[in-house]
């Protein structure tokens, strides 16, 4: 409605259960006031008691849903009621589809409400882990150079017992594996030899 957009985009206020309440409240007055205006029995705007009914199941908790349901059942059967003749039989049918539709709407808004939960935990350990890895990286960086020079001298002296080939021939006096190729003097770039 034109209030909650009001309420909650111009003036960026969240909204709460109870202005869902007030809303719901609103729109089930509103729903009960174009089904009397149009006519009971011939009114095709009793359908709208069901989308009231699970907008507030969905947006409320299952408690306050049952009870704006329990009102919308109220406000219906009070309408048809004062108009007469009243058929038992059509009025008990469409406060029943109403229940229907409070409960199950109200199932699933309960299952979304924890899903939300759920993912909202989830966050929450994500966001904890990141600080803590970030917290571990600050540490590590903390160490820095001299960390740094410590691994260089560790891997040094691992290197140095173990001895590094070329160094160790070097040390000796002894020349490396030498590749003698004499096929590449030989050979002549391809330039020349065209």
């Amino acid at each position: 409605t034109a209030a909650s957009a009001t309420w909650s985009e111009i003036y960026g206020k969240p909204l709460t259960q109870a202005f869902l309440s007030a809303q719901s409240l609103f729109d089930l007055l509103a729903v009960t006031a174009i089904v009397q205006v149009t006519g009971v029995a011939a009114s095709q705007f009793a359908a709208l008691y069901i989308l009231a009914i699970a907008y507030t199941s969905l947006s409320l908790s299952t408690g306050r849903s049952l009870l704006i349901a329990a009102l919308g059942c109220l406000l219906y059967a009070t309408v048809v009621v004062l108009r007469r003749p009243v058929d038992l039989v059509a009025i008990s049918l469409q406060l029943a589809i109403f229940v229907a539709v409070a409960l199950s709407s109200g199932y699933i808004g309960a299952r979304l409400r924890e899903a939300r939960v759920g993912t909202e935990e989830l966050v929450a350990q994500l966001n904890k882990a990141r600080l803590q890895a970030s917290d571990q990286r600050q540490a590590d960086a903390g160490v820095g150079r001299e960390g740094e020079r410590h691994r260089r001298q560790q891997l040094a002296a691992q290197q140095g017992a173990h001895g590094h080939p070329r160094r160790k021939r070097r040390e000796q006096g002894r020349p490396g594996p030498r590749r003698d190729r004499p096929e590449r003097d030989q050979q002549k770039p391809r330039d020349e030899q065209r």
